[in-house]
């Protein structure tokens, strides 16, 4: 079976579309042994763009010709087409209406369906993923929270994401001993509820003075946030990758994130997860079963501050094994991506 991925975001630079592409097809010689050839096809976009940290869908996805003509082409050379990001999501949903998707398979990530703002274009938009091969969601919270407007007439499964830090872990300590200290991984937008987090930070100073926060990211309220903490021991890291962010999640003693957003997914909890270090973030979306899974503080977005910061206080005097904390994340191994992989491109 030859298939192909369709994916904009390559490498991963602001969202988990590109890192569900470089997972999978990190993973192409696995899948080569259970009869997939794997191949990937982007467009990589502008250092001004990466530098401006614009939205890489900015431009038209019929900007590109040649992408165009490309996955149409693939269509008749290929065994299974897997459109990765909206952009082709879009071209394949225009190509369904003269009956050319038959072989595509949609990966939703969470804001597909609500960043289309023609009625008519939403109509063609679902038919085509009822129609499709198969939708992938890369959680169960997701695939509840579309079915819901999709119905049950079509075809679905789950692709969770693993940790790209698998490599870098060892055996993980049998009790914590590491020092009170937060990690934050995420861009720095009033959305991802930092302006928050800054507040309750505060709170949680008279309770340890000596806590330590890294926050790891770039965006708008990078010097907002810097003036709010000055004189504190937080460190604006800005963006870090590989083995430096590897360092910090070692280093650090709980990841959290309050966000506003509804997140599809908890990657960077499930990284943080990978090193025994368990998370915190708000429940009811898909952040909460990677939480769950691996002995993370799940909270309420309605809770008063005072409540929040008594809740992390005592989780911080409460923190669970690491290796218990490894023990969940490796729930979302490489393996298990595989084995998910090969289930949602085969036949039902």
């Amino acid at each position: 079976m030859k298939a192909i991925i369709f994916t904009h975001e390559y490498p991963p630079f602001l969202g988990g579309a590109g890192s569900v592409a470089r997972n999978i097809f990190g993973q192409r010689c696995c899948l080569n042994k259970s009869g997939i050839d794997l191949f990937v096809f982007h467009a990589k976009y502008s250092e001004e763009v990466i530098q401006e940290g614009e939205a890489i869908y900015a431009r038209s996805f019929l900007g590109d010709l040649y992408s165009v003509v490309k996955f149409i082409f693939c269509l008749f050379r290929y065994d299974i087409i897997i459109a990765n990001d909206k952009r082709y999501h879009k071209l394949g949903a225009f190509l369904n209406l003269f009956g050319m998707s038959n072989k595509v398979i949609y990966f939703m990530h969470g804001q597909e369906l609500e960043s289309i703002k023609s009625s008519l274009f939403r109509v063609v938009y679902k038919r085509a993923l009822r129609s499709a091969k198969n939708v992938v969601f890369v959680s169960e919270f997701l695939r509840r929270k579309i079915g819901d407007e999709l119905g049950r007439d079509y075809r679905s499964s789950v692709l969770r994401n693993t940790s790209k830090f698998e490599s870098f872990v060892t055996t993980p300590l049998s009790s914590p001993i590491r020092s009170k200290s937060l990690l934050t991984v995420s861009r720095l937008v009033p959305q991802k509820g930092l302006l928050r987090m800054v507040d309750l930070y505060i709170e949680l100073v008279k309770f340890y003075p000596e806590l330590e926060w890294h926050i790891v990211g770039d965006g708008p309220l990078f010097s907002q946030i810097k003036d709010a903490t000055a004189g504190l021991n937080v460190t604006m890291h800005g963006a870090l990758h590989g083995e430096s962010l590897a360092a910090l999640y070692q280093h650090c003693s709980v990841n959290w994130l309050l966000s506003e957003y509804e997140e599809s997914f908890g990657l960077t909890f499930l990284e943080s997860a990978s090193f025994g270090v368990p998370s915190i973030a708000y429940s009811g979306d898909g952040a909460e079963e990677v939480l769950r899974r691996c002995r993370g503080l799940v909270l309420d977005s309605n809770s008063p501050n005072k409540h929040i910061v008594n809740s992390i206080a005592f989780f911080l005097e409460n923190m669970p094994v690491p290796a218990l904390v490894v023990e969940g994340a490796s729930f979302y191994s490489s393996a298990a991506m595989v084995s998910e992989f090969v289930k949602a491109v085969g036949d039902e």
